[in-house]
């Protein structure tokens, strides 16, 4: 604990307002009794400055350490709790701290303790952002241009992923599904043409995705994802020719993988309309999967 003294009372000075000095005082106070190894009257000084001071990140912490040092968990878990609730920058500079602290070795492996001590998850965009920068950082000096697009689509199918709420299979199998090759029929006995999933805006805040089969209606859909990663529903189809509509606004697809093919293939019944005439139809987007 002893070690973190110093930059702690620098990160008050710099991120927050200064504790009053009564409680830095008793804080104080308290640090030199810890250095004499009275932790049961150390901590007594640490409470008296929390009292002083309810926000006082420095005084929780050390008394968490002091009630560690006594064998003390309920206090150890309550200051814990605090300090991982609280907002203040210098609460969670002090729980990563805590990993390595000594004062707190007796308590590291208490499963209570552990959770948390564990550090917070990383919001699933964030670790996009994060992962796109590192990628763009790893650029070779003369490829910044390519290496750059290359990592910000990176980052764009991993945003759409979290958007869904993909796991990394599933965000996986999306990307494989935008890479492509796609090929894709819009009726039963045509044959396979080449299809498309593309990114309406990558820029944009919220994605969206649209599909084309460029077949015999030349079907072009905005395209909805299962949170597996596979396309789940196109919607507003609209064919080349505009004397033939989809019947349906909303066309669910049914996903099927075939081991021996080596193929994915993904299928929606619908109803083709033309002049007033209704025939049975099915739209089917497909990817290799070698």
């Amino acid at each position: 604990m002893r070690c973190l003294i110093a930059v702690l009372v620098l990160h008050t000075v710099l991120a927050a307002a200064a504790p009053p000095a009564k409680a830095r005082d008793a804080n104080t106070r308290g640090m030199q009794l810890y250095a004499k190894k009275d932790y049961a009257h150390a901590a007594e000084q640490f409470r008296a400055a929390i009292a002083l001071d309810d926000s006082y990140v420095l005084a929780r912490y050390n008394l968490a350490s002091m009630a560690a040092l006594l064998g003390d968990k309920p206090t150890v878990l309550a200051q814990l709790v605090w300090l991982r609730a609280s907002k203040d920058p210098q609460a969670a500079t002090v729980l990563a701290n805590a990993r390595t602290d000594p004062d707190l070795k007796s308590m590291i492996g208490d499963a209570d303790v552990g959770k948390l001590l564990a550090p917070a998850a990383i919001p699933c965009e964030a670790a996009c952002d994060a992962t796109e920068g590192a990628c763009s950082a790893a650029c070779a000096p003369g490829q910044e241009r390519p290496c750059g697009r290359a990592c910000a689509w990176d980052g764009t199918v991993c945003r759409g992923g979290c958007a869904a709420g993909m796991t990394a299979d599933g965000t996986r199998r999306m990307r494989a599904w935008l890479d492509g090759p796609l090929v894709g029929r819009d009726n039963t006995i045509a044959n396979f043409r080449a299809a498309t999933i593309k990114v309406d805006d990558p820029l944009a805040d919220t994605l969206t995705y649209t599909a084309h089969i460029a077949n015999q209606f030349g079907f072009t859909c905005a395209l909805a994802w299962s949170s597996t990663g596979d396309p789940a529903k196109l919607s507003a189809c609209k064919a080349e020719n505009p004397k033939w509509t989809a019947k349906q606004r909303d066309i669910a697809l049914r996903c099927t993988t075939d081991p021996k093919k080596q193929q994915e293939a993904c299928r929606g019944a619908f109803t083709l309309v033309s002049d007033g005439l209704e025939q049975g139809g099915e739209l089917m987007l497909q990817r290799s999967l070698k």
